[in-house]
């Protein structure tokens, strides 16, 4: 028998036949429906021909990723109230060692690093762009905790029910159809699996966001541009926890962020006095093999960031008024976390909760 694919032991579906796993070959991988492709660079590309939005997607990541290392403090998470959400967030979906979970559009991976480490579950990255799956894989090196492959975020190259967790951080606005990611996500989960999605929305009124589109028009669309980011593709909070409930799953906890202040002090007053921004330094080639740059989610040994945590944790504190207001339904993104129901009995239709 041909070994596994990934050095994880996860089995990834052929993206012709859709039913069988592929299996290494000598160059690469292949189906036995015939299907087969050469791996190149350890890179493995399984994303079928893609649409004109997928393909502009690839293009804007590629350009701001090839070529360059976006890194950033390992301490991250500690240093801001966003970080420290992110934090209590991930600590929800209750993987335990040897799990296995898909990070869906992780970029160049450090929360697909940081959640394999800490929970010593197995991770897989998927991601559009083949410059940001390379810098994954640079990034893992010789570790085999996570591995990473080419694919599309609505269509996922993994069996029915064979993830513990599906994570998505800022993906479902960049698809034309963001339902689809709810369905594969419903698909791949096993019973009693989680969801967690973080997503801008389209009901943003009150927020930073939406006083600075009022105010400054050109300059917040042309952001939300450069990050890729295409209004249309924008869904309001009901219509997020609707798909979820269609696709049959439960949603556990969904609330709105980045209301006015956190936004603020996250994007515009933590980076100047921490100059924690993440920065372009070096290139993919420069960066070692066992580099090991992601966020990491344990906590800080030294003065300075231990003082910034509890600063932090003060700062949190004090945004109440604003997780008050996220959970009335305000904030220019969201938080949601969703389980698929032990039994087919318990899931919900799209007409339930």
């Amino acid at each position: 028998m041909s070994p596994p694919v990934l050095r994880t032991g996860i089995p990834i579906l052929c993206p012709a036949c859709s039913k069988r796993s592929l299996s290494s070959v000598a160059d690469g991988v292949q189906c036995a429906c015939g299907w087969r492709r050469e791996v190149r660079d350890g890179l493995l590309d399984l994303s079928a021909k893609l649409s004109e939005n997928e393909q502009t997607q690839r293009e804007t990541y590629d350009q701001q990723r090839l070529g360059a290392l976006q890194t950033s403090d390992p301490c991250r998470s500690f240093v801001s109230p966003a970080g420290l959400r992110l934090t209590r967030m991930l600590r929800r979906l209750r993987l335990e060692r040897g799990d296995c979970f898909v990070e869906v559009a992780c970029a160049a991976g450090p929360l697909l690093d940081a959640i394999a480490s800490n929970f010593d579950a197995r991770g897989l990255g998927i991601d559009i762009s083949p410059a940001s799956v390379r810098q994954q894989l640079l990034r893992r090196g010789d570790r085999g905790h996570f591995d990473a492959v080419v694919a599309s975020a609505d269509s996922l190259p993994l069996p029915d029910e064979s993830m513990n967790a599906v994570t998505a951080f800022d993906v479902v606005e960049h698809m034309e159809r963001p339902e689809q990611l709810y369905t594969e996500a419903a698909r791949v989960l096993k019973p009693g699996g989680t969801l967690l999605i973080r997503c801008p929305v389209s009901d943003y009124s009150l927020s930073l966001d939406w006083w600075q589109n009022l105010l400054t028009p050109r300059r917040w669309k042309r952001r939300m541009r450069e990050a890729g980011h295409f209004y249309a593709n924008f869904r309001s909070k009901r219509q997020h926890r609707a798909m979820t409930s269609a696709a049959g799953l439960r949603v556990v906890y969904s609330t709105g962020y980045d209301v006015f202040w956190d936004n603020f002090i996250e994007y515009m007053l933590m980076p100047a006095l921490t100059r924690l921004r993440p920065r372009q330094e070096g290139t993919v080639q420069d960066l070692p093999a066992t580099s090991t740059t992601g966020i990491e989610l344990r906590v800080p040994s030294s003065r300075i960031h231990k003082v910034l945590r509890a600063w932090a944790r003060i700062t949190d504190f004090c945004l109440m008024p604003e997780r008050v207001l996220g959970r009335l339904g305000f904030g220019a993104s969201m938080w949601l976390l969703a389980e698929k129901p032990a039994t087919s009995a318990d899931r919900p239709t799209a007409s339930g909760p």
